[in-house]
């Protein structure tokens, strides 16, 4: 009894043992080969070493981010590859225009962090010359990354990139967020509205701008079928956008200078497709912009001159003035398109006029200024002339609107679209808190970039 009870023991005792030398050796294994179930919790982007931090593109980055609710952090090249083993709790952008020079060894490094697992955003340019500024004989060297032929340097030479019409393939508008205003038909010259038959599966809808129509980009041709889910394409250029599983990795590849577009007034496809890697992709959570995550939409009603006044009569039988509360915005002076037309509203003599500012501010509606109180010209000449010429008329204006509504100026919108760089600054200054921008069209509110 005792014997066998002193060799049971023994035998539970081995079975400890091995069980300890088989976790332990299940231990060594799982950390030699990282769990691909991890998910990032972080975004980073990738920058050149030496590249000031707070450089403008760096900034718009950074800003983008955190209109759409997440932290951008910053990595430097070498950075990356000191950590030399796959990055499963960070996903990386790699910016176009600020990281097109790049060694053969980032390329490498950042084609095996994807095979391991690494989730990555390549945008344009980045990586398509080496440090000295040379292109590829043939390609692009992150063509494996991007899973179609681009930057070819050796067939096309300088027309290796052009300026081409966008396409949106209609599966990827929910998410690319694109609406109807900013699409428009194949056999159409006007933009897509809410009220329009929805687009049909294979239809192509082209993506366009305020007044200029479809809009051209500046993107690489392509070569090859494209080895994912393309989102957006050029008919004469291949791929513009697409996103592809490689290894145990994903890439989202997006064939636009999402940073170079940003900061000249066109934030649309950087915050889109940032949006879209970092809660489609990588799946993180972001913060609401709005309160309580509810969104609103604000009516901004322009009044250019007199001849308002019958649609706004109308408008008001429809009863459509008891919605609201609206933003209002005037151009008060005498004239519309040169000095002495008499087309404009005239704001201090027109008492019909005067009688709706009054109903407007007593409603709760923000009554705002219409740039420099003649529309038309003072749209044509703002860059143009004297800013002291162009302000005057401003301040003209906005004088006028604010003795007719009792209240000061607070918002503020440009004739024609023409808004100076100058002007947002001018603004502030004055108190104004709002103002419309024909830029970054499509988008929510953002911090616009223009002339650096």
């Amino acid at each position: 009894m005792s014997r066998a009870l002193n060799n049971k023991s023994i035998a539970v005792a081995v079975l400890a043992v091995l069980l300890v030398v088989c976790a332990a050796a299940a231990w060594q294994v799982w950390g030699q080969r990282a769990p691909v179930a991890t998910l990032p919790t972080r975004l980073a982007l990738v920058i050149p070493d030496g590249l000031a931090r707070d450089h403008v593109h760096v900034q718009a980055w950074q800003d983008a981010a955190a209109e759409i609710g997440v932290v951008l952090e910053l990595r430097t090249a070498s950075q990356l590859l000191r950590a030399g083993k796959p990055l499963l709790d960070v996903a990386l952008i790699v910016p176009d225009t600020i990281h097109r020079q790049m060694n053969d060894l980032l390329v490498a490094h950042l084609q095996a962090l994807v095979q391991g697992g690494t989730k990555l955003m390549l945008v344009h340019d980045a990586g398509v010359s080496d440090l000295s500024g040379n292109y590829h004989p043939k390609k692009s060297r992150m063509s494996a990354l991007a899973g179609v032929d681009y930057a070819l340097y050796g067939e096309l030479a300088s027309k290796m990139a052009g300026d081409h019409v966008v396409w949106a393939d209609v599966d990827a508008l929910p998410a690319l967020r694109l609406p109807p205003g900013k699409l428009m038909r194949e056999n159409s010259d006007s933009p897509l509205v809410s009220t329009q038959a929805p687009p049909q599966a294979g239809e192509e809808l082209a993506v366009v701008g305020y007044h200029y129509g479809r809009l051209r980009y500046p993107v690489y041709t392509t070569r090859g079928q494209f080895a994912g889910q393309r989102l957006l394409h050029a008919k004469d250029a291949g791929v513009v956008a697409g996103r592809r599983t490689l290894g145990r990795g994903e890439v989202l590849f997006v064939n636009l200078p999402l940073g170079y577009l940003k900061l000249r007034t066109d934030a649309f496809f950087m915050h889109s497709f940032l949006r879209m890697f970092a809660e489609d992709l990588v799946q993180l959570p972001l913060l609401a912009a709005m309160p309580s995550a509810a969104g609103a939409l604000i009516m901004n009603w322009h009044i250019d001159s007199a001849a308002a006044v019958p649609a706004m009569q109308m408008l008001a039988g429809l009863r459509v003035f008891e919605q609201g509360p609206y933003s209002v915005h005037l151009t008060a002076g005498p004239d519309v398109d040169i000095p002495g037309d008499g087309r404009g509203m005239d704001l201090a003599n027109n008492a019909t006029m005067r009688e709706w500012v009054r109903r407007f501010a007593e409603r709760g509606d923000e009554v705002g200024s219409h740039g420099g109180w003649i529309h038309n010209e003072f749209g044509r000449l703002v860059d143009v002339q004297d800013h002291t010429v162009s302000s005057g008329m401003i301040s003209r204006n906005s004088e006028a609107v604010s003795k007719a509504s009792a209240r000061p100026v607070r918002e503020y919108s440009a004739p024609t679209g023409n808004h100076p760089a100058w002007v947002t600054q001018w603004l502030s200054e004055r108190g104004v808190q709002a103002y419309y921008f024909t830029g970054d069209v499509g988008m929510p509110p953002t911090r616009s970039f223009q002339d650096g």
